[in-house]
C-alpha cells in the first residue's frame, strides 16, 4: 500500500519470523539434547553448550524485543501513515497486530527455552556436586583405612624400637636411658 510503508515490509517481518521460529526451533532441539536423561547421566555433562545456547537465546531476546518495539512503533514516527478514515487503515492495522502478536510468541517460546537451559545448568551444576561429594566420601574411607594402619602400627613400631635399643637399662649396652630421652 503506497499509503502506509510499514504495510510493504509486511512480508519481510513475517519472513523473518519464519526464520527466528526455525532458529528457535533447532535451539530447543539442542537444548532438548543437552538436558535429556540419558545426557545428563554422562560422566562428562554439557554444561558449556547450555552457556552457548543461552547467549544466543538471549541476544535473540533482545533482537525480538527491538522488533516489536518497530512493529509497536510501526517502524518510526516519522514514517507516513495511512490515516484512520482510508479505506485500507483496519487491514495495515491487522497485520501489524498479526505481526505483532507472531513476535511475542516468538519472544514468550525464547524466554522458555532460556528458562530450559538455566534449569538444565542447574541440574547439571546439583549432579557435579553430588558426583564431588561421593569421590570425598569414598577419600574420607581411604583416610580411614589409612588412620587405622597408622593407630596400630606406629606404637607398634616405637614399642619395638624402644626395646630394640642398646642401652644399660635393658641390659644390652653401656649407654644411659637418659641419652635417648635427651
Amino acid at each position: 500500500m503506497s499509503s502506509d510503508p510499514f504495510y510493504a515490509l509486511h512480508d519481510l517481518f513475517r519472513f523473518a519470523a519464519s526464520s527466528e521460529n526455525q532458529l528457535l526451533n533447532l535451539m530447543d532441539s539442542c537444548v532438548g539434547n543437552v538436558t535429556s536423561y540419558t545426557a545428563l547421566n554422562d560422566e562428562d555433562p554439557s554444561l558449556e553448550n547450555l552457556r552457548y545456547y543461552q547467549n544466543i537465546l538471549e541476544a535473540h531476546l533482545e533482537h525480538l524485543s527491538e522488533t516489536m518495539e518497530i512493529i509497536r512503533l510501526r517502524g518510526c514516527s516519522r514514517w507516513p501513515r495511512a490515516a484512520e478514515d482510508h479505506a485500507q487503515f483496519a487491514r495495515v492495522e491487522a497485520s501489524a497486530d498479526w505481526l505483532l502478536r507472531d513476535y511475542k510468541h516468538l519472544h514468550k517460546r525464547a524466554l522458555a527455552i532460556s528458562q530450559r537451559c538455566d534449569r538444565g545448568m542447574g541440574v547439571i551444576m546439583n549432579d557435579m556436586n553430588l558426583a564431588e561429594s561421593r569421590r570425598a566420601i569414598a577419600q574420607a574411607g581411604g583416610v580411614k583405612r589409612l588412620t587405622f594402619i597408622a593407630f596400630v602400627y606406629i606404637p607398634l613400631s616405637f614399642t619395638t624400637s624402644f626395646f630394640g635399643m642398646n642401652i644399660l637399662q635393658l641390659g644390652s649396652g653401656v649407654t644411659p636411658i637418659w641419652v635417648w630421652v635427651a
